[in-house]
Protein backbone atom coordinates (compact mmCIF):
# COMPACT_ATOMS: atom_id res chain seq x y z
CA UNK A 1 0.00 0.00 0.00
CA UNK A 2 1.38 3.24 -0.97
CA UNK A 3 1.88 5.72 1.73
CA UNK A 4 0.85 9.25 1.44
CA UNK A 5 3.20 12.27 3.11
CA UNK A 6 1.98 15.52 4.18
CA UNK A 7 4.27 18.09 3.35
CA UNK A 8 5.58 21.13 5.77
CA UNK A 9 4.60 23.02 2.70
CA UNK A 10 1.52 21.54 2.58
CA UNK A 11 0.72 22.10 6.38
CA UNK A 12 1.79 26.23 5.47
CA UNK A 13 -0.72 26.48 2.90
CA UNK A 14 -3.26 24.50 5.20
CA UNK A 15 -2.77 26.94 7.81
CA UNK A 16 -2.46 30.10 6.11
CA UNK A 17 -6.03 29.37 4.37
CA UNK A 18 -7.29 28.34 7.92
CA UNK A 19 -6.29 31.77 8.96
CA UNK A 20 -7.49 33.75 6.28
CA UNK A 21 -10.49 32.49 5.30
CA UNK A 22 -12.26 33.26 8.23
CA UNK A 23 -10.98 37.08 8.63
CA UNK A 24 -12.60 37.66 5.12
CA UNK A 25 -15.79 35.65 5.75
CA UNK A 26 -16.62 36.84 9.15
CA UNK A 27 -15.14 40.48 8.29
CA UNK A 28 -13.20 40.65 11.07
CA UNK A 29 -10.85 43.91 10.03
CA UNK A 30 -13.96 45.51 9.89
CA UNK A 31 -16.87 46.19 6.95
CA UNK A 32 -15.32 47.09 3.39
CA UNK A 33 -16.50 49.20 0.91
CA UNK A 34 -18.60 46.75 -1.08
CA UNK A 35 -20.18 45.17 1.94
CA UNK A 36 -23.65 46.72 1.74
CA UNK A 37 -24.03 46.67 -1.90
CA UNK A 38 -23.89 42.86 -1.29
CA UNK A 39 -26.09 43.12 1.42
CA UNK A 40 -28.61 44.73 -0.98
CA UNK A 41 -29.05 41.49 -3.39
CA UNK A 42 -28.30 38.90 0.11
CA UNK A 43 -31.66 40.77 1.42
CA UNK A 44 -33.45 40.95 -1.99
CA UNK A 45 -32.82 37.96 -3.88
CA UNK A 46 -35.57 38.31 -6.57
CA UNK A 47 -34.17 41.85 -7.49
CA UNK A 48 -34.43 42.83 -11.09
CA UNK A 49 -30.75 44.08 -10.48
CA UNK A 50 -29.51 40.81 -9.29
CA UNK A 51 -30.20 39.31 -12.55
CA UNK A 52 -27.19 41.79 -14.31
CA UNK A 53 -25.00 39.66 -11.92
CA UNK A 54 -22.86 36.83 -13.15
CA UNK A 55 -24.52 33.73 -13.47
CA UNK A 56 -21.66 32.16 -10.70
CA UNK A 57 -22.54 34.96 -8.01
CA UNK A 58 -26.61 33.83 -8.27
CA UNK A 59 -25.59 30.57 -7.96
CA UNK A 60 -24.08 30.78 -4.50
CA UNK A 61 -26.08 33.06 -3.71
CA UNK A 62 -28.68 30.71 -4.34
CA UNK A 63 -27.00 27.91 -2.58
CA UNK A 64 -26.52 29.65 0.26
CA UNK A 65 -29.93 30.49 0.72
CA UNK A 66 -30.97 26.68 0.34
CA UNK A 67 -28.02 24.97 2.09
CA UNK A 68 -27.49 27.70 4.79
CA UNK A 69 -30.63 29.23 4.92
CA UNK A 70 -29.43 32.84 3.76
CA UNK A 71 -26.16 33.51 6.21
CA UNK A 72 -24.43 36.14 5.41
CA UNK A 73 -20.94 35.09 7.10
CA UNK A 74 -21.62 31.73 5.14
CA UNK A 75 -21.80 33.69 2.14
CA UNK A 76 -18.77 35.48 2.14
CA UNK A 77 -16.86 32.50 3.56
CA UNK A 78 -18.00 30.70 0.41
CA UNK A 79 -16.33 33.56 -2.05
CA UNK A 80 -13.36 33.88 0.19
CA UNK A 81 -13.06 30.00 0.20
CA UNK A 82 -12.84 29.94 -3.61
CA UNK A 83 -10.66 33.35 -3.83
CA UNK A 84 -8.19 32.76 -1.41
CA UNK A 85 -7.47 29.12 -2.37
CA UNK A 86 -7.45 29.23 -6.15
CA UNK A 87 -4.70 32.08 -5.58
CA UNK A 88 -2.64 30.19 -2.71
CA UNK A 89 -2.79 26.97 -5.04
CA UNK A 90 -1.65 28.98 -8.25
CA UNK A 91 1.71 30.31 -5.99
CA UNK A 92 2.23 26.87 -4.64
CA UNK A 93 2.20 25.44 -8.19
CA UNK A 94 3.29 27.96 -11.13
CA UNK A 95 5.73 30.69 -8.62
CA UNK A 96 9.36 30.01 -8.46
CA UNK A 97 9.15 31.63 -4.67
CA UNK A 98 5.67 31.11 -3.69
CA UNK A 99 6.26 32.99 -0.46
CA UNK A 100 7.24 36.21 -2.17
CA UNK A 101 3.92 35.97 -4.15
CA UNK A 102 1.81 35.21 -1.24
CA UNK A 103 3.12 38.48 0.52
CA UNK A 104 2.37 40.51 -2.38
CA UNK A 105 -1.11 39.22 -2.33
CA UNK A 106 -1.69 40.40 1.33
CA UNK A 107 -0.34 43.84 0.19
CA UNK A 108 -2.40 44.13 -2.51
CA UNK A 109 -5.26 41.59 -4.02
CA UNK A 110 -6.12 40.26 -0.94
CA UNK A 111 -7.63 43.09 0.53
CA UNK A 112 -8.86 44.93 -3.25
CA UNK A 113 -10.21 41.89 -4.11
CA UNK A 114 -10.78 38.70 -1.85
CA UNK A 115 -12.08 41.02 0.85
CA UNK A 116 -13.80 43.58 -0.97
CA UNK A 117 -14.93 43.07 -4.72
CA UNK A 118 -15.08 39.26 -3.92
CA UNK A 119 -16.45 38.23 -7.53
CA UNK A 120 -13.38 40.06 -9.21
CA UNK A 121 -11.81 37.98 -6.82
CA UNK A 122 -12.93 34.50 -7.44
CA UNK A 123 -12.63 35.52 -11.50
CA UNK A 124 -9.31 37.05 -10.90
CA UNK A 125 -8.12 33.67 -9.22
CA UNK A 126 -9.18 31.56 -12.14
CA UNK A 127 -6.65 34.45 -14.49
CA UNK A 128 -3.57 33.72 -12.31
CA UNK A 129 -4.14 30.01 -12.46
CA UNK A 130 -4.88 30.13 -16.57
CA UNK A 131 -1.59 32.33 -17.15
CA UNK A 132 0.47 29.35 -17.58
CA UNK A 133 -1.88 27.99 -20.17
CA UNK A 134 -1.78 31.26 -22.17
CA UNK A 135 1.96 31.01 -22.40
CA UNK A 136 2.25 27.20 -23.42
CA UNK A 137 -0.81 28.14 -26.59
CA UNK A 138 -3.30 25.52 -24.46
CA UNK A 139 -6.10 26.64 -25.60
CA UNK A 140 -8.88 24.42 -24.50
CA UNK A 141 -7.42 24.42 -20.80
CA UNK A 142 -7.26 28.05 -21.00
CA UNK A 143 -10.64 28.76 -22.46
CA UNK A 144 -12.17 26.57 -19.75
CA UNK A 145 -10.69 29.01 -17.06
CA UNK A 146 -12.06 32.16 -19.57
CA UNK A 147 -15.93 30.12 -18.82
CA UNK A 148 -15.52 29.27 -15.28
CA UNK A 149 -14.03 33.32 -15.03
CA UNK A 150 -16.52 34.70 -16.71
CA UNK A 151 -19.15 33.51 -14.55
CA UNK A 152 -18.14 35.81 -11.38
CA UNK A 153 -16.94 38.57 -12.83
CA UNK A 154 -17.24 40.46 -16.29
CA UNK A 155 -14.05 41.75 -16.65
CA UNK A 156 -12.83 38.26 -17.27
CA UNK A 157 -14.14 38.78 -20.65
CA UNK A 158 -10.83 40.78 -21.35
CA UNK A 159 -9.38 37.41 -21.33
CA UNK A 160 -10.87 35.98 -24.77
CA UNK A 161 -8.99 39.04 -26.59
CA UNK A 162 -6.03 38.67 -24.68
CA UNK A 163 -5.14 35.21 -25.44
CA UNK A 164 -4.69 36.17 -29.61
CA UNK A 165 -3.07 39.12 -28.66
CA UNK A 166 -0.35 37.89 -26.19
CA UNK A 167 0.34 35.21 -28.81
CA UNK A 168 0.20 37.13 -31.83
CA UNK A 169 3.10 40.04 -31.13
CA UNK A 170 6.56 40.47 -30.27
CA UNK A 171 8.55 41.48 -27.12
CA UNK A 172 9.20 44.63 -28.48
CA UNK A 173 5.51 45.73 -29.15
CA UNK A 174 5.13 45.03 -25.95
CA UNK A 175 7.61 47.34 -24.52
CA UNK A 176 6.56 49.95 -26.52
CA UNK A 177 2.30 49.01 -25.96
CA UNK A 178 2.32 51.31 -22.80
CA UNK A 179 3.75 54.28 -24.79
CA UNK A 180 1.43 53.97 -27.59
CA UNK A 181 -1.29 54.06 -25.35
CA UNK A 182 -0.41 57.63 -23.75
CA UNK A 183 -0.15 58.90 -27.34
CA UNK A 184 -3.77 57.47 -28.11
CA UNK A 185 -5.03 58.98 -24.76
CA UNK A 186 -3.47 62.55 -25.57
CA UNK A 187 -5.82 64.08 -28.71
CA UNK A 188 -9.03 62.70 -26.94
CA UNK A 189 -10.80 61.06 -29.85
CA UNK A 190 -13.94 60.03 -28.66
CA UNK A 191 -14.12 55.93 -29.21
CA UNK A 192 -17.42 55.53 -27.38
CA UNK A 193 -19.57 56.73 -30.32
CA UNK A 194 -17.79 54.16 -32.61
CA UNK A 195 -18.39 51.48 -29.83
CA UNK A 196 -22.29 52.71 -29.47
CA UNK A 197 -22.36 52.34 -33.21
CA UNK A 198 -21.15 48.76 -33.25
CA UNK A 199 -23.36 48.27 -30.52
CA UNK A 200 -26.58 49.28 -32.01
CA UNK A 201 -27.66 46.63 -33.77
CA UNK A 202 -27.38 43.97 -30.85
CA UNK A 203 -29.87 45.46 -27.71
CA UNK A 204 -28.39 43.12 -25.61
CA UNK A 205 -25.15 43.83 -25.52
CA UNK A 206 -26.13 47.05 -25.67
CA UNK A 207 -27.39 46.86 -22.32
CA UNK A 208 -25.01 44.84 -20.83
CA UNK A 209 -21.89 47.22 -22.25
CA UNK A 210 -24.53 50.42 -20.36
CA UNK A 211 -24.98 48.41 -17.63
CA UNK A 212 -21.06 47.28 -16.41
CA UNK A 213 -19.27 50.24 -18.33
CA UNK A 214 -20.26 52.30 -14.95
CA UNK A 215 -20.28 56.49 -14.99
CA UNK A 216 -18.50 58.58 -17.14
CA UNK A 217 -16.02 60.63 -15.88
CA UNK A 218 -13.03 62.30 -17.05
CA UNK A 219 -9.63 60.33 -15.89
CA UNK A 220 -6.36 61.62 -14.66
CA UNK A 221 -4.13 59.41 -16.47
CA UNK A 222 -1.16 60.90 -14.60
CA UNK A 223 -2.29 60.15 -11.38
CA UNK A 224 0.71 59.23 -8.82
CA UNK A 225 -0.41 55.24 -8.85
CA UNK A 226 -0.31 54.89 -12.38
CA UNK A 227 2.88 56.81 -12.61
CA UNK A 228 4.40 54.30 -10.04
CA UNK A 229 3.03 51.25 -11.99
CA UNK A 230 4.37 52.94 -15.13
CA UNK A 231 7.60 53.43 -13.23
CA UNK A 232 7.71 49.39 -12.61
CA UNK A 233 7.20 48.66 -15.96
CA UNK A 234 10.28 50.74 -17.46
CA UNK A 235 12.15 48.82 -14.92
CA UNK A 236 11.06 45.39 -15.54
CA UNK A 237 11.84 46.39 -19.27
CA UNK A 238 15.36 47.18 -18.32
CA UNK A 239 16.07 43.89 -16.68
CA UNK A 240 14.71 42.18 -19.66
CA UNK A 241 16.89 44.04 -21.78
CA UNK A 242 20.00 42.80 -20.33
CA UNK A 243 19.11 39.47 -19.31
CA UNK A 244 16.72 38.65 -22.17
CA UNK A 245 18.20 35.39 -22.73
CA UNK A 246 17.37 34.06 -19.06
CA UNK A 247 13.62 34.48 -19.56
CA UNK A 248 11.37 31.62 -20.45
CA UNK A 249 8.02 31.54 -22.48
CA UNK A 250 5.95 31.83 -19.14
CA UNK A 251 7.87 35.05 -17.83
CA UNK A 252 7.66 36.78 -21.12
CA UNK A 253 3.65 36.18 -21.30
CA UNK A 254 3.61 37.45 -17.98
CA UNK A 255 4.89 40.70 -18.91
CA UNK A 256 3.03 41.41 -22.35
CA UNK A 257 -0.05 40.79 -19.95
CA UNK A 258 1.46 43.43 -17.28
CA UNK A 259 1.76 46.02 -20.45
CA UNK A 260 -1.48 45.44 -21.30
CA UNK A 261 -2.91 46.24 -18.07
CA UNK A 262 -1.12 49.41 -18.32
CA UNK A 263 -2.63 50.41 -22.02
CA UNK A 264 -5.65 49.05 -21.03
CA UNK A 265 -6.30 51.47 -18.31
CA UNK A 266 -4.83 54.42 -20.91
CA UNK A 267 -7.66 52.79 -23.59
CA UNK A 268 -10.76 52.73 -21.45
CA UNK A 269 -9.88 56.22 -20.07
CA UNK A 270 -10.09 57.57 -23.45
CA UNK A 271 -14.18 56.53 -23.05
CA UNK A 272 -13.96 58.51 -19.52
CA UNK A 273 -14.72 55.01 -18.13
CA UNK A 274 -13.38 55.07 -14.74
CA UNK A 275 -14.78 51.97 -13.91
CA UNK A 276 -13.71 49.99 -16.60
CA UNK A 277 -10.08 51.45 -16.41
CA UNK A 278 -9.34 50.40 -13.32
CA UNK A 279 -11.55 46.98 -13.23
CA UNK A 280 -9.27 46.03 -16.27
CA UNK A 281 -5.94 47.64 -14.82
CA UNK A 282 -5.97 45.78 -11.66
CA UNK A 283 -7.43 42.56 -13.45
CA UNK A 284 -4.45 42.08 -15.64
CA UNK A 285 -1.72 43.05 -12.87
CA UNK A 286 -2.63 40.32 -11.16
CA UNK A 287 0.14 38.56 -13.10
CA UNK A 288 2.70 40.49 -11.64
CA UNK A 289 2.22 38.13 -8.43
CA UNK A 290 3.96 35.45 -10.77
CA UNK A 291 6.01 38.01 -13.28
CA UNK A 292 8.01 39.86 -9.76
CA UNK A 293 9.28 36.43 -8.16
CA UNK A 294 10.44 35.28 -11.38
CA UNK A 295 12.18 38.47 -11.63
CA UNK A 296 13.77 38.62 -8.15
CA UNK A 297 14.57 34.61 -9.10
CA UNK A 298 17.11 35.26 -11.56
CA UNK A 299 19.88 37.31 -8.69
CA UNK A 300 21.30 34.99 -6.61
CA UNK A 301 20.75 37.24 -3.20
CA UNK A 302 16.67 37.10 -4.24
CA UNK A 303 15.62 37.97 -1.06
CA UNK A 304 18.00 41.62 -1.50
CA UNK A 305 16.56 42.25 -4.76
CA UNK A 306 12.97 41.38 -3.07
CA UNK A 307 12.67 44.31 -0.80
CA UNK A 308 12.35 47.18 -4.00
CA UNK A 309 9.45 45.54 -4.71
CA UNK A 310 7.98 44.89 -1.06
CA UNK A 311 8.51 48.44 -0.35
CA UNK A 312 6.90 49.51 -4.14
CA UNK A 313 3.83 46.83 -3.18
CA UNK A 314 4.02 48.46 0.49
CA UNK A 315 3.29 51.87 -1.20
CA UNK A 316 0.21 50.20 -3.26
CA UNK A 317 -1.03 48.66 0.28
CA UNK A 318 -1.24 52.21 1.87
CA UNK A 319 -3.09 54.01 -1.00
CA UNK A 320 -5.83 50.98 -0.69
CA UNK A 321 -6.03 51.83 2.97
CA UNK A 322 -5.98 55.75 2.81
CA UNK A 323 -7.05 56.97 -0.47
CA UNK A 324 -9.24 54.04 -1.85
CA UNK A 325 -10.43 53.38 1.45
CA UNK A 326 -11.13 49.69 0.82
CA UNK A 327 -11.99 49.45 4.28
CA UNK A 328 -13.83 52.89 5.79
Amino acid sequence: MKSTYITYDQILWGFILLLLIPIVGFRMMGLDADYFNYLKFFKAQNDLELLTKEFGFRFLLGFNSFVFRSSINTFFLIFASLGISIKVWSFSKHSPIPILSFILYLLSYFLLHDYTQIRAGVASGFFLLALPDLSKGDKSTYFFKVVMACMFHWTALIMIPLYFFIRKFSLRFFALLPLVGILIFLPRINFEQYILSALSGFPALALYYATHSGHDSAINIFNAINMAFLGLFFVICFVIYYMKDEFSTLEISLFKVFSTSIFSFYFFAILNKPVMAFRVFEFLNISLLLLIPYLVDKFKQWYLASVGFLLFFFFYFMHLILNVRVIP
